[in-house]
């Protein structure tokens, strides 16, 4: 193609903008370089008018995407400039210093790569074998590298390309019409091998400086192992380029990004979480794109997101901690949004992640609307992801300042509400304990408060000066074994005086129930959940449905990283969650009434109504109404004792017309009930206007 007919095409599109001077220097500048290479290339750099990459990119033919056949790609680029191109992963050359950079001079043949010589999946990305520490027989089982010997890996086709005066392209090609996911999205994740695999530089290898940390005279066998891969930092981030393709096909999303290695221990597993970082310098300081499929609407514009490699739970279910996390989306404390996704790296399978939301000021600003620049942020034992030390002897001294109210005098809950959004600390200590959560309060936790801007707290919103939580790392759930008679008010909230112990949380948990309204409003509200939301034909239901989307994509993940297991272990994982689910309330409901002495519980049944009539809530229940076809009554379970609220709302158009199985008569819309060993029966009249 001439550089005439190149700036028709381009111009219109708005992509490629540059004078028609600068073009004909530049185009009989680059058709000079095509001649010799090391003088060439030198000539086409020195006559890019700007300097390098103030061009517009090469032109591929095809966009990334799923192909049924084969197919030829053709690439065109401005002025009929020389294009330089790879097909490892590798950022091309146009110096040829990378020993992979070739020059572009016809069609590219783009065909099913699967069956080829791995580039990255040969690679061993653990630590056992070179360390004490990962040669325990037990955690060698758990973390070494899978032997892919004899097995034929699915691979996609990866160009990259550029010329002397532009920025990289790059474009993965599924080959097959077998290749695509109709169930799950596909994330194609490409970078320089060296950036991944470098003994010396590799963010993904033990490499280096696990040799170092072993010749190390401070090298303690039992301790925690620094290796390449445990580093974190900017120095240890890399640029990747990468594809979201939507189940069923169609790529719908690419740019480039940063990514770097995520987590603590998990990193040792040979498949490990990674975490895109969206800048400037990669193109945009945020992700335009909805990643969260599956989940309530979610907003777009995070500017970093996790890759999890399912955490502890990695040999196991692949889901644990992002469907026990979907179980408390509806709570006051913030739940990490979840999406299972087949990732391809330089085009190598590399199984099933979990695409997450990532907790940082940055999410604050994008979910609550908080100031990035002015919130305080804890994440366990004072680590305050880059901000102020000072902040941890904040929360100390809202600590302090509670210890000085007595629990029943009349100020502590108006001195607590000042200090702490308390639905917020109610939900996060609900959630963990439901979920009996081992790794936990000593760890995994992180909370925030965004200080006061306003008096009126309806006008300040997250701005108040009141902490607030965040739930995360359900790994560990049922004590780490999957216990449904786990009790985690004896395991991990004891009761103390003192309010330094694991960062206060038992402290202030359990001065906040020496209230005698605090608790109340705690137990109706665990009441609640486990009426609703956790009940076990509702949890069993969803976990049915989350296994259900990545069955067909676990056999696949488990020859990749598991070829010692077969599917009927990754079921059996399965049916040991859903037995916890299944037994689990009945249990918490047995630790609620031994931890708050209660004299146990009470049922309430609530005829169902039709909603076009009016509505029925208790607490913060809401009563379903007919149209599922089930039975008559609404039943729920609350505590002997402890008052609850009840309230009729009549639907536009109809009044509220009094109750019937109330001892006595009541026209009130709203009554205070207290469950006692008998069931209480009620039936809730509307009549039309």
């Amino acid at each position: 193609m001439t550089p005439a007919r190149i700036a028709a095409a381009a111009l219109p599109d708005g992509q490629w903008h540059i004078s028609a001077f600068s073009a004909l220097t530049l185009a009989a500048a680059l058709f000079a370089a095509t001649g010799a290479r090391a003088e060439g290339v030198q000539a086409a750099l020195s006559a890019c008018p700007e300097g390098p990459t103030t061009v517009a990119s090469p032109r591929f033919s095809e966009r990334s995407g799923f192909f049924g056949a084969p197919f030829t790609l053709t690439i065109d680029a401005f002025a009929d400039a020389p294009v330089y191109y790879t097909l490892d992963g590798s950022e091309p050359d146009p110096a040829y210093r990378s020993g992979t950079t070739r020059l572009y001079q016809g069609p590219i043949a783009i065909t099913d790569r699967t069956g080829a010589p791995y580039r990255l999946s040969g690679t061993d990305t653990t630590s056992v074998g070179r360390t004490p520490f990962f040669d325990d027989p037990v955690r060698a089982e758990e973390f070494m590298m899978p032997d892919l010997s004899g097995h034929v890996l699915e691979q996609a086709s990866v160009v990259r390309a550029r010329t002397p005066c532009s920025d990289t392209v790059t474009a993965t090609y599924f080959i097959g019409a077998d290749r695509v996911r109709d169930d799950l999205p596909v994330l194609s994740l490409v970078t320089g091998p060296d950036g991944l695999m470098d003994y010396e530089h590799g963010i993904y290898v033990a490499g280096r400086l696990l040799d170092e940390s072993v010749r190390s005279e401070d090298f303690r066998p039992d301790a925690w192992i620094v290796s390449n891969y445990s580093q974190r930092g900017r120095d240890w981030e890399r640029r990747v380029a990468f594809d979201f393709c939507l189940p069923g096909g169609e790529c719908v999303y690419n740019r480039d990004a940063g990514v770097r290695v995520h987590g603590r221990y998990s990193r040792s597993y040979p498949q490990k979480s990674l975490r895109l970082y969206a800048r400037n310098d990669y193109g945009d300081r945020r992700f335009r794109s909805n990643f969260f499929l599956d989940s309530a609407p979610v907003p777009t514009g995070h500017r970093r997101l996790i890759m999890r490699n399912s955490g502890n739970d990695n040999p196991r279910t692949m889901l644990a901690d992002g469907f026990l996390q979907s179980l408390m989306a509806g709570l006051t404390a913030d739940t990490q949004a979840y999406q299972p996704v087949v990732v391809f790296m330089n085009g190598e399978y590399w199984g099933i992640h979990n695409i997450r939301e990532r907790y940082d000021r940055h999410y604050l600003e994008l979910v609550h609307g908080a100031d990035p620049d002015n919130v305080e942020f804890l994440n366990n034992s004072g680590s305050t992801d880059g901000l102020s030390a000072e902040i941890m002897a904040s929360w100390r001294q809202t600590l302090e300042g509670l210890s000085e109210v007595a629990p029943d005098d009349l100020r502590f809950v108006g001195a607590v509400e000042a200090r702490i959004e308390i639905d917020s600390f109610f939900d996060f200590i609900i959630a963990h304990v439901f979920v009996g959560n081992s790794d936990w309060v000593s760890n995994n936790v992180r909370w925030w408060r965004a200080p006061r801007q306003h008096s009126d707290r309806d006008v300040a919103g997250v701005h108040d000066g009141r902490w607030r939580w965040l739930i995360s790392d359900f790994d560990q759930w049922g004590g780490g074994e999957g216990d449904p008679e786990y009790n985690n008010f004896n395991a991990r909230l004891t009761p103390t005086d003192d309010p330094r112990s694991r960062d206060g949380f038992p402290f202030l948990f359990h001065r906040m129930m020496a209230n005698d309204g605090l608790r109340d409003r705690f137990l109706n509200r665990f009441a609640d959940l486990l009426n609703t939301s956790l009940r076990s034909e509702v949890t069993l239901a969803r976990l049915e449905a989350a296994a259900a989307r990545i069955a067909p994509e676990m056999p696949r993940h488990l020859a990749r990283w598991r070829p010692d297991q077969t599917i009927d272990h990754w079921h059996a994982e399965i049916e040991r969650l859903a037995r916890f689910l299944r037994k689990r309330p009945e249990y918490q409901w047995e630790h609620l009434v031994e931890a708050f002495a209660t004299p146990g519980t009470g049922k309430i049944k609530i005829s169902r109504h039709d909603v076009e009539n009016g509505t029925v809530h208790v607490n913060s229940v809401m009563v379903p109404d007919r149209s599922d076809g089930t039975d008559d009554f609404w039943t729920g379970s609350y505590f002997q004792t402890i008052p609850i609220t009840i309230e009729a709302r009549p639907a536009s158009g109809y009044r509220f017309a009094g109750w019937t199985g109330l001892k006595e008569d009541s026209d009130q819309s709203v009554i205070t009930l207290v469950p006692g060993s008998q069931p209480i029966n009620l039936q809730a009249h509307f009549r039309s206007e």
